[in-house]
């Protein structure tokens, strides 16, 4: 990579799409499974049941994921193509998840596993390369220690962003609720700002950092990707 010095920009832009993850991580920490238990009256261990085959997936999706983007080959490099697809997805199954469309513990059940399963997938496909991205930026120590401390500032901004949102601006208490947090209407909107900060911050992430593009590694390997070597690391 030829040496050259990140612009203020492109760190901002890296360090930025961390937000979204952590907008994220903040619901779903905080929020997912009070939501679904004391809001919408699921039993705690079909919660917990439900997000824990989520971790399990994330398992398999991680490495899947990481293999994909660095056999990748596009005018784009490996790591923006997956970020931008990311995008939709992401924001869609996340605002979904806070929005069943069914009632009834079993289809609540059936819906908390498939979308939050969809919104840690859709997550995978981004943050992994996002991640690797960091580490091809620049082979500057100095610059690759300033764009974790980005990346990790806005991590923990994105955090505190929806649980502010939340606790501030819709969970806010009501004559029917005294605690907000039991309002299950609001929490679709609520989840909608999120889906749309989520989109904006990984786009902004994307687009603020294509400028790199042509100085990124590329893949010069002609070998596929196989699936069954890359989950035989997993276990």
């Amino acid at each position: 990579m030829e040496a050259r010095k990140l612009g203020f920009d492109v760190k901002l832009a890296f360090g930025l799409g961390q937000a979204g993850e952590g907008l994220k991580n903040g619901a779903f920490g905080t929020f997912l499974i009070f939501y679904y238990v004391q809001a919408l009256g699921m039993s705690g261990a079909l919660a917990g049941t439900a997000v824990g085959l989520a971790v399990i997936v994330d398992a398999i999706t991680d490495p899947l994921a990481g293999s994909l983007s660095d056999h990748w080959k596009s005018p784009y490099g490996r790591r923006h193509p997956f970020m931008y697809a990311s995008i939709f997805p992401l924001s869609f199954s996340f605002y979904f998840l806070f929005n069943p469309l069914v009632s009834g513990e079993t289809a609540l059940f059936i819906w908390l596993v498939v979308f939050t399963n969809l919104t840690r997938t859709s997550m995978s496909l981004y943050h992994v390369p996002h991640i690797a991205l960091g580490a091809e930026m620049t082979e500057n120590f100095n610059e690759r220690s300033e764009l974790v401390s980005y990346r990790m500032f806005f991590s923990s901004f994105g955090v505190l962003t929806a649980l502010a949102l939340g606790s501030w601006v819709f969970f806010v208490p009501t004559e029917e609720f005294a605690k907000g947090q039991l309002n299950a209407a609001a929490y679709p909107p609520w989840a909608l700002l999120l889906a749309v900060l989520i989109a904006v911050t990984i786009f902004w992430s994307a687009w603020g950092t294509r400028s790199v593009i042509p100085y990124l590694p590329k893949t010069t390997s002609t070998v596929r990707m196989r699936v069954l070597p890359v989950l035989l690391q997993v276990f």
